[in-house]
């Protein structure tokens, strides 16, 4: 018989509580007027999950990081290499669907932008480093990976994980379960990544890469306005 990892019911439980809160607590977010105070409740729920993640789960990523680590240019490479996939996949799904115009991101609309306003969307930003973290420790290891070598059971949370994490973007699709489909077959992408590799930080490093434009978006157009 293959070895079990010792599923941590305990510390799962607990992270899926802070999750699940966030999402719902995402939800009431998107309903305040003031972007700023919308944004800052955000990131502050991001950073709480994001503490609480390491917290509980330091000796899961403190085992996987040095064997990543060792050749660390050539696993950065594939994590490129699979968010290339999920960016390639995405729209290839949403077009299979033709849900094209269900949208990827929270919220969007037409603001007005300005030095301020861009300044904390560079703050804010920082959920797409926290986020990932936080996502592929609950929905690739704690539904999943910890269940690996049992039989149906495994490939049950397999699924149970990939429609999770389409879910937790409840607030980004505004609850349009159909949308959040795309997502739900990037979770199952990522899933066998893991499954695969036996190393979470393969599914970290694909998924903070996918998020950086998040990033690179929000400086940029802070720099824009810098020297406008």
């Amino acid at each position: 018989m293959q070895n079990r990892i010792k599923i941590e019911w305990g510390k799962s439980l607990a992270l899926l509580l802070v999750m699940v809160a966030e999402v719902v607590a995402m939800i009431f977010v998107r309903k305040v007027q003031s972007q700023v105070v919308g944004s800052l409740l955000a990131l502050g729920m991001s950073a709480l999950a994001f503490v609480v993640a390491i917290y509980l789960f330091r000796s899961l990523l403190a085992k996987d990081w040095p064997t990543y680590r060792q050749h660390i240019w050539r696993n950065l490479l594939i994590s490129f290499g699979v968010m290339l996939v999920l960016q390639l996949a995405l729209p290839l799904i949403r077009q299979l669907m033709g849900a094209t115009n269900s949208g990827q991101t929270m919220g969007g609309g037409n603001e007005t932008f300005t030095l301020p306003l861009a300044a904390l969307g560079v703050l804010t930003s920082l959920t797409s480093i926290m986020g990932p973290v936080v996502e592929e420790v609950i929905a690739r290891y704690v539904l999943f990976y910890q269940f690996k070598n049992r039989g149906v059971v495994t490939w049950l949370m397999f699924v149970v994980s990939a429609v999770f994490f389409g879910l937790i973007h409840w607030s980004g699709f505004q609850g349009n379960v159909t949308a959040m489909i795309p997502y739900m077959l990037m979770g199952a992408i990522l899933a066998l990544v893991y499954y695969f590799t036996n190393n979470i930080w393969f599914t970290i490093m694909a998924h903070i890469f996918f998020d950086a434009l998040d990033v690179i978006s929000s400086i940029v157009l802070f720099f824009l306005l810098l020297f406008k």
